[in-house]
C-alpha cells in the first residue's frame, strides 16, 4: 500500500491498481478486459446500474475504471468520512459485477460503435496503426478495446472468468491520499 496522508481537507482519492491489462485478453477475445472491467460500472448483483450510481452519489463520491495494456486502475474518490460505505461498494463491483447478459450486451454494442468510430479520428487511428507496426505480431499490438468481432465474440462466462483472474489480491497495488491513515 503506498499512502500519503494530507489532513487539510477532508477528502480522500484511493487507486486501486491490477497488473494484468488487456495483454492478458486471450486471442479472438481482445477488448476483454476492457469489457469485463467497464462492466462493474453498471451495477452489481445486489445493485442496478442505476442503484449503484445513486448509491455512490450519495455519499458524494465518484468511482471509475480505467483499462491499459498491463493495468486494470481503479479510482474512488469521497469525502473521507464516506470512505468505508464507498470502497464497499467499489468492492461489490470488482467481485460480484452485473450478472445480466442485457447490460453485458449493451456495453458490447457501445464498445463496438466506439471501436468503429475511431477509424474517423486521425489521431487514433494513427495511433493504432503506429502500435501496429511496432509491436507486430506482439499481443501489446492488439487494441485495448478490441475489435469489432473481437468484442461480440465475449460472453459472459468470459467475463466471469476475467474478473476471478484479474481482480484479486496478489495483482493489487493500493494508493491513496488525503485524509486518510494507515488503519
Amino acid at each position: 500500500m503506498i499512502l500519503e496522508s494530507n489532513h487539510d481537507f477532508p477528502y480522500v482519492q484511493v487507486q486501486l491498481t491490477f497488473h494484468g491489462g488487456s495483454l492478458t485478453d486471450p486471442p479472438g477475445k481482445e477488448g476483454l478486459a476492457y469489457i469485463a472491467a467497464q462492466l462493474a460500472l453498471r451495477g452489481t448483483g445486489a445493485l442496478s446500474e442505476a442503484a449503484f450510481a445513486e448509491a455512490i452519489d450519495r455519499l458524494g463520491g465518484s468511482f471509475d475504471v480505467s483499462v491499459g495494456k498491463q493495468h486494470v486502475v481503479a479510482d474512488a474518490e469521497v469525502l473521507s468520512r464516506n470512505l468505508a460505505p464507498l470502497l464497499a461498494l467499489v468492492g461489490q463491483a470488482l467481485t460480484s459485477p452485473t450478472n445480466a447478459q442485457s447490460e453485458l450486451d449493451k456495453l458490447v454494442r457501445q464498445t463496438v460503435t466506439e471501436v468503429e468510430e475511431l477509424v474517423d479520428s486521425d489521431e487514433e487511428l494513427g495511433r493504432h496503426v503506429f502500435d501496429q507496426a511496432l509491436n507486430q505480431p506482439d499481443a501489446s499490438a492488439r487494441p485495448v478495446k478490441g475489435t469489432p468481432a473481437s468484442l461480440r465474440a465475449i460472453t459472459l462466462a468470459d467475463v466471469q472468468a476475467a474478473f476471478k483472474r484479474q481482480f484479486v489480491t496478489k495483482r493489487l497495488v493500493v494508493g491513496a491520499a488525503g485524509d486518510v491513515t494507515p488503519e
